[in-house]
């Protein structure tokens, strides 16, 4: 229970949906703000590991044979794209301004 008046905010440390068809844009130096920079790295890996994983699920368990093979290597671009971008993300990982959306 609040006793005085005064700015108060809430900072919930959130990785974005697993939806693998939308672009992750998890702001990963935002997120040093709020949790231990190893927490943060082991998060924000899984997290990227389980978009690639469902990514790809399909093509391990259900492997589609009338695909053909732009399709077939389209998947796995993304796939290795998603990878790419996290592995950036935290080789440059470093804590970011704190961003503030209004007033």
């Amino acid at each position: 229970m609040l006793k005085m008046g005064g700015l108060h905010i809430t900072l919930v440390n959130g990785y974005t949906y697993l939806d693998p068809m939308v672009r992750d844009y998890t702001a990963i130096g935002q997120i040093l703000h709020a949790d231990p920079k190893s927490v943060v790295i082991a998060e924000y890996a899984r997290h990227m590991a389980l978009r690639c994983e469902a990514l790809l699920n399909d093509t391990i368990s259900q492997p589609d044979y009338q695909t053909d093979v732009n399709t077939q290597a389209q998947l796995l671009q993304r796939a290795r794209l998603e990878l790419d971008d996290a592995i950036t993300q935290l080789e440059s990982l470093g804590i970011e301004k704190m961003r503030h959306f209004g007033d």
